[in-house]
């Protein structure tokens, strides 16, 4: 995963023209959802026939074959973008091709804003994903519901990362402006997912804890209307390059996060309600941090070839 997001960014920026990146972007980021979603309907079925041996085995074979199918079927694109829409060769010329302006992008004060939030991004959803099935438990669910508990969020990313995307076109279509829509799809994502996670340790039921985590995922998923496609806007030669560091810093929040959390959850008292707020304060806090930030140092504008 570490080489497609970079590669795909490479590859839209050249395929899609400006005022339809977004859907593009989040249409792509949708499969990861609804096929985490599947993943979670299907591979419990496959490990009470084959046992857990068959789940890296089965995910490698539709792999291989989704790789088949691309080699196959994916032309090469003839044309890129300018910032405008307008259309220009494929790859730009040789030196830019070449050449990454590595000490121009990492003093590009947008470019941490974009880094910044997909940290925040994947540190809230990462919690998520870890620790729901805990916070389930201490509501009582059933071990045989978890699969569908946890694949009801999942649905909702899906569908909410394309109601984003096409927001954020329909926006920028009608002249609202770039800098302006990914602005606001993004602080408009992290500020309800901020309120959604401060809201849900305090579920009462499972129902509501399951509607709260729809809720926080799903607008963490509208956000990606902003920051996501924003690297593109920004350097579109060099939009790969950008992803790889921001979702670098995404992955960092993976790894961090999930143990902070646990931590958290230790030092206050194990899994009481006032432990889940400690746990889930600090990511809605990075959630409204990173709203503020983007607000106010992101930019739709491009600054680089």
């Amino acid at each position: 995963m570490g080489v497609v997001f970079p590669s795909i960014h490479s590859i839209l920026v050249h395929w899609i023209p400006v005022h339809e990146r977004s859907r593009a972007v989040s249409l792509f980021t949708s499969g990861m959802y609804f096929g985490s979603a599947w993943g979670m309907a299907v591979l419990p079925q496959l490990i009470a026939r084959w046992g857990p041996g068959c789940v890296p085995r089965a995910v490698g074979l539709f792999g291989l074959a989704w790789l088949a199918l691309w080699s196959r079927f994916a032309n090469r694109p003839a044309r890129g973008n300018h910032a405008d829409g307008s259309l220009l060769p494929a790859g730009g010329s040789a030196k830019r091709r070449g050449e990454v302006p590595w000490s121009q992008l990492l003093r590009c004060v947008p470019i941490w804003a974009l880094i910044i939030n997909n940290f925040t991004f994947h540190y809230a959803f990462f919690i998520l994903m870890a620790w729901l099935p805990t916070l389930y438990d201490s509501l009582g669910a059933d071990s045989s519901r978890q699969g569908s508990l946890k694949m009801m969020p999942y649905l909702v990313m899906g569908v909410c990362s394309n109601v984003g995307g096409w927001a954020a076109d329909a926006l920028i279509t009608r002249k609202f402006g770039v800098t302006k829509t990914r602005k606001l799809l993004n602080s408009a994502g992290f500020a309800l997912a901020s309120i959604a996670l401060l809201m849900l340790p305090g579920a009462s039921t499972l129902g509501n804890a399951v509607g709260l985590a729809c809720w926080a995922m799903g607008a963490l998923a509208l956000a990606r209307g902003g920051y996501s496609v924003n690297h593109m806007d920004i350097a579109p030669t060099h939009a790969g390059v950008l992803m790889g560091l921001s979702n670098g810093a995404g992955s960092a929040a993976g790894m961090v996060g999930p143990w902070v959390t646990g931590r958290i959850l230790e030092g206050a008292g194990g899994g009481g309600v006032a432990a889940w707020h400690a746990a889930c304060a600090l990511p809605a806090g990075l959630c409204t941090a990173g709203a503020v930030v983007y607000a106010l140092l992101g930019t739709g504008e491009r600054l680089f070839d």
